[in-house]
């Protein structure tokens, strides 16, 4: 990354090393490969976040704690997520539907996280009903106006330890509104969000505590990764705060892990659609040394916005102290359009669940294998879907026991698979 006293959009080429290397690791070489060592820094304490392309190394580094929720701008996105890296917290307000008279008093203080898994789920859609395909966490659908009305109270207890009672009143023509105040009803604020005003971009965010609309990520066609934190889903079932590398929506990793990096070949693993397949445990805290461990024989093949297939492999990760994240990669193929996965997005919720889950993904294939894998590698439930576009599939969880399943979904072309908790 570029020293502190150079500007984070400035070039970082005396930073790289360049090696020829006259060996051919990949399907799709015909000239000797690069590889080229690069680094980001999210700065002490990650304060920020890198957007990364692979082509153009970074695109924006970018300050991650001035806001508190994030609103989906995908034509028919409606996700709202939260600042979960400062430690923004949402609990749905279950003691009625009434603005002017809410009442913490006893209230069942659950939380709600972001989809680590997805953009398409943020902390305010997990509350949804899996039983009624129209209800979208925040509010419900209509099929006849293709509105969305708000139907849920959220209390969010932002980064200073406040607590503001929020409601997204509703989405319609493109257009969220939005309100917010103190428990009391005092300071109420509301809002609007236009997706017209950001069409290059992911999410637009907001400022509860300033009442601000910001929008601080580059064109969403111009990055591949992005190196932040964020809340990530444990095996033990708990969210835990963990930086790591998300992909972009277009975006597809296949992981080649307990292979050498030297001799894995791209084509020999499945493309998996899911945002954190890279993630954060390529690496590991060692307590003796009080430092970081790269996991050995793990690496990754990213298909980026232009269906280039990169080689990535990390080699150092600085902590807390500096955020900084040094990897190596490289340019193995231009995918032809045939290597294309066919699974473009995957989801479950809700997550943690009791007897019921809803898994939704959009695939071009006919022929999508669903199964329900347990920790000890037993397939414990199996369907054959065949349902093409947007799918939402309800699952029964009645016969499983609590614990820790994977379900995965495959086709003749991609293989993805996420982790779901059963209580």
């Amino acid at each position: 990354m570029s020293k502190p006293s150079v500007p984070n959009f400035v070039k970082k080429q005396q930073m790289k090393t360049t090696l020829l290397l006259g060996i051919f690791i990949g399907a799709g070489f015909t000239a000797s490969a690069q590889l080229v060592e690069d680094s980001i820094e999210m700065m002490p304490g990650y304060t920020n976040e890198s957007y990364y392309s692979l082509a153009n190394d970074e695109q924006a580094n970018i300050d991650n704690t001035n806001w508190d929720i994030a609103f989906d701008l995908g034509g028919f996105g409606s996700s709202v997520r939260t600042n979960e890296h400062v430690g923004t917290e949402v609990y749905e307000y279950t003691a009625g539907s009434d603005w002017t008279t809410v009442d913490t008093t006893g209230m069942s203080w659950n939380t709600f996280h972001n989809s680590e898994t997805t953009w398409s789920l943020g902390s305010f859609d997990q509350a949804a009903n899996p039983s009624d395909p129209f209800d979208i966490g925040w509010g419900d659908y209509n099929v006849v106006t293709h509105q969305i009305i708000g139907s849920r109270i959220y209390i969010v207890k932002l980064a200073s330890g406040d607590y503001k009672k929020v409601m997204i009143e509703s989405l319609i023509s493109g257009t969220y509104t939005f309100k917010h105040a103190d428990i009391s009803g005092s300071n109420e604020v509301s809002n609007t969000i236009t997706k017209s005003g950001y069409t290059d971009k992911n999410f637009v965010y907001y400022s509860i505590t300033n009442d601000v609309i910001i929008d601080r990520e580059p064109a969403n066609d111009s990055w591949d990764i992005v190196f932040t934190k964020y809340s990530g889903l444990l095996p033990q079932g708990v969210n835990y705060g963990v930086t790591g590398v998300l992909a972009n929506n277009g975006v597809y990793v296949r992981e080649a892990n307990g292979v050498d990096p030297s001799s894995a070949i791209w084509t020999d693993y499945a493309v998996d659609s899911v945002i954190n397949v890279i993630g954060w445990d390529w690496k590991s805290f060692n307590g003796t040394t009080f430092s970081y461990d790269i996991t050995p024989d793990l690496s990754y093949f990213v298909q980026d916005k232009a269906g280039d297939i990169w080689h990535l492999l990390f080699t150092k990760f600085e902590g807390g102290s500096t955020g900084k994240v040094v990897f190596s990669k490289e340019k193995v193929s231009t995918a032809d359009v045939d290597d294309l996965g066919d699974v473009t997005s995957f989801g479950i919720y809700p997550n943690p669940a009791d007897d019921q889950a809803t898994v939704v993904y959009n695939t071009s294939s006919e022929e999508v294998n669903l199964s329900i894998i347990d920790l000890g590698g037993s397939i414990v439930m199996n369907e054959q879907l065949s349902e093409k576009g947007f799918v939402s599939h309800k699952i029964s969880l009645n016969d499983l026991k609590a614990g820790t399943y994977f379900v995965r979904l495959s086709t003749t072309k991609t293989l993805t698979t996420a982790k779901l908790f059963v209580r």
